[in-house]
């Protein structure tokens, strides 16, 4: 049987220099299959990578639970999605050289004082060849407050809390995930690698 494949024409609803975001790329039933997914999977908490390389746990620059999802049957039609739209946005904005997902999908968990501080998605290592990083918001805006997702652009822009939402955007831009004050806020984060950026 053949995959399916997704087709999308794409319509930026937000578009700034920084990142590009899409609304309503998963339906609701899309979302809540993918918490399942994800609230199946082992938990850790959060780390960051210290000056040494190490990756270590730092609270007051990161306080959230994530879970990796691998490629397998259960997870294929996901890959195959965010793969679709990564690939068209890059082409429709981006145009880099990207060649796929070396990293699994990080399932993300924010619940009350949770929050990332500003940072950027490239750094040393394996994590040198992230070109583009995507998040996929997986809370309805009633379940949460608080928990933003702010850019470093002119003033301030944050990517819009309905569910199913996308937010597209280069690895090297600086961000911050705003604290949670109330709720849970769910998302998946992905990104997707290339050669070194020249």
């Amino acid at each position: 049987m053949e995959p399916q494949k997704y087709n999308f024409s794409l319509s930026r609803q937000d578009a700034y220099k920084e990142f590009v975001v899409y609304r309503n790329i998963f339906s609701e039933e899309e979302c809540a299959a993918i918490r399942q997914i994800g609230l199946s999977l082992p938990v850790a908490k959060a780390k960051i990578l210290n000056k040494d390389g190490e990756l270590v746990e730092k609270a007051e620059t990161r306080v959230s639970r994530v879970r990796r999802m691998g490629w397998n049957p259960e997870t294929d039609w996901l890959y195959r999605k965010l793969e679709s739209v990564l690939l068209a946005c890059n082409k429709e904005t981006y145009q880099f050289d990207i060649s796929g997902f070396y990293e699994r999908i990080q399932f993300t968990e924010y619940e009350t004082g949770g929050h990332y501080n500003w940072h950027v998605d490239l750094d040393k290592g394996q994590y040198s060849m992230r070109k583009l990083s995507m998040i996929v918001q997986l809370s309805a805006p009633e379940e949460y407050e608080g928990g933003e997702v702010q850019f470093t652009a002119y003033g301030m822009p944050r990517v819009p809390k309905g569910l199913g939402t996308v937010a597209i955007f280069p690895a090297y831009v600086w961000h911050r995930v705003c604290p949670v004050t109330k709720g849970q806020r769910f998302s998946l984060v992905v990104w997707s690698s290339g050669p070194h950026f020249r």
